[in-house]
């Protein structure tokens, strides 16, 4: 078997088109592999996920301008995650089907609104599509299914309620847990927006920090509106040693795990809990013989933080100190598909000056539907690389729900609620059980209502 190790990673952050963004990326981790500057690097794949630009083809421009018009071309869809990507990537150098891959995304949300973007025309070699959908109709037709904060709200509540933490408590596990991270990013240089943000910042609603869904505030949530790239090289052991690389460089996948099952929130019989994330951490317990807390570096996907908080407890991690190296999408940053290549780029950094560690990265896609977990190290595993789709698995694990329209002047017993804003109308939303157990969801639109699930969760009282 051909095993696959990262052999450089680089990263771009300035005001330039993202397709020179993601060129820029790619070069400084073909600067950063260890090979001699007059060493021919010829790329086998170029891996991009979507982003929110409209390029058809990326991924050819790339390795044109990179000197490998050669290259298979993949773009993977939204919804295939990014752990999806670089597991692509590892397959296709352990089947053999390539020994040099690239896997390179970026964002240009700052530079775009000054400028347009360049027509990249042409099709893919290869497309990775995601799954079937990750949302419900029901939840479309709520309004809670996009902005996606809506939709982690309700998990948050959820979650609260699940270990036993009413709201009070949650406003002060949430800040006190976002402050932290903003110190990271502070303490890293990594800060894409002000930082460091206090705890009594974090908890306060202000012009500054306004309602995005109860109980999360503006700087709780992902901020996306920066100029981003980042990039890995992986190839194979023998392709390294051919290019007589720095062994030393050289960093070894311990585990390359997803699920690609998927099931809209709304389904899910148990809001406060991810299943699919603890099968994860079961296999990746099981592999490494080992608890996941004893690893010694850490980068939680970020984009809210009960996405942080249920993860850690999925896989029995601490929260503090915060586990993250960049400070997560909040603080520095979180481009639109593209986050996990940059945590994967702090870690490889971070390994590299750790000899021996091990990093661990998680790869959130939808909404807490598709979970990633890849674990690293500088040294081989003597168990080799656990590489695979636990699908069956987390499926197995999730139970699932029937779910139906909510019928005016019917009772639900509420499971969690959120309330927002939309355009200068209020709305609060619920979740609940009826009588016979079947999940509903109520869209409300009176201000009693607003400022009832703006307060407070409510979980375990009734709506009539």
């Amino acid at each position: 078997m051909n095993r696959p190790v990262l052999i450089g990673v680089g990263g771009a952050r300035e005001p330039a088109e993202a397709i020179d963004l993601m060129v820029l990326a790619a070069e400084r981790a073909l600067g950063e592999s260890g090979a001699r500057p007059d060493t021919n690097l010829p790329l086998d794949a170029v891996i991009v996920p979507q982003g929110s630009w409209p390029y058809r083809d990326p991924g050819r421009e790339i390795a044109r301008r990179l000197g490998s018009p050669q290259a298979h071309s993949v773009l993977g869809d939204l919804g295939v995650s990014q752990q999806g990507l670089i597991s692509a990537a590892m397959e296709m150098i352990t089947r053999g089907d390539a020994a040099i891959v690239l896997v390179v995304g970026g964002e240009s949300r700052r530079w775009s609104t000054d400028g347009g973007y360049v027509d990249l025309d042409g099709v893919p070699d290869l497309r990775l599509e995601r799954p079937h959908d990750f949302v419900d109709q029901l939840e479309i037709d709520a309004g809670i299914a996009f902005p996606a904060v809506r939709s982690y709200a309700l998990l948050q509540r959820a979650f609260d309620h699940k270990i036993g933490r009413g709201d009070a408590l949650s406003a002060e596990a949430v800040s006190t847990l976002w402050a932290s991270m903003s110190r990271v990013a502070a303490a890293a240089g990594t800060q894409a927006f002000e930082a460091p943000r206090d705890s009594d910042f974090l908890a306060t609603p202000s012009p500054e920090n306004r309602l995005m869904a109860a109980p999360y505030l503006k700087w709780h949530c992902s901020q996306w509106n920066l100029d981003d790239a980042s990039a890995l090289l992986l190839c194979s052991e023998e392709a390294a040693r051919e290019l007589r690389l720095e062994p030393s460089a050289a960093l070894h996948p311990l585990v390359a795990l997803e699920s690609t099952h998927s099931l809209p929130v709304i389904r899910r019989d148990e809001l406060g809990r991810w299943p699919a994330m603890e099968v994860l951490g079961r296999r990746a317990r099981e592999h490494l013989g080992m608890e996941l807390r004893d690893i010694e570096l850490i980068d939680l996907y970020s984009c809210f933080p009960v996405a942080v908080m249920m993860q850690a407890h999925a896989l029995g991690l601490a929260l503090d100190p915060a586990p993250t190296l960049t400070g997560g999408m909040t603080f520095a940053g979180g481009p639109f598909n593209n986050y996990v290549l940059d945590s994967h780029v702090a870690m490889a950094r971070a390994l590299r000056s750790r000899p021996g560690a091990r990093g661990l990265v998680t790869t959130v896609s939808g909404l807490l539907t598709k979970p990633g977990l890849g674990i690293w190290s500088t040294e081989p595993s003597s168990n080799g690389m656990l590489l695979a789709d636990l699908d069956a698995e987390a499926e197995a694990a999730t139970s699932a729900v029937a779910c139906g329209a909510f019928e005016p002047g019917g009772n639900l017993t509420i499971e969690s609620s959120t309330a927002f804003f939309e355009g200068e109308a209020s709305r609060s939303v619920v979740v609940g059980r009826d009588g016979s157990g079947r999940r509903s969801l109520a869209v409300l639109d009176d201000d009693a209502s607003f400022d009832r699930f703006s307060a407070r969760s409510c979980i375990g009282e009734d709506l009539r």
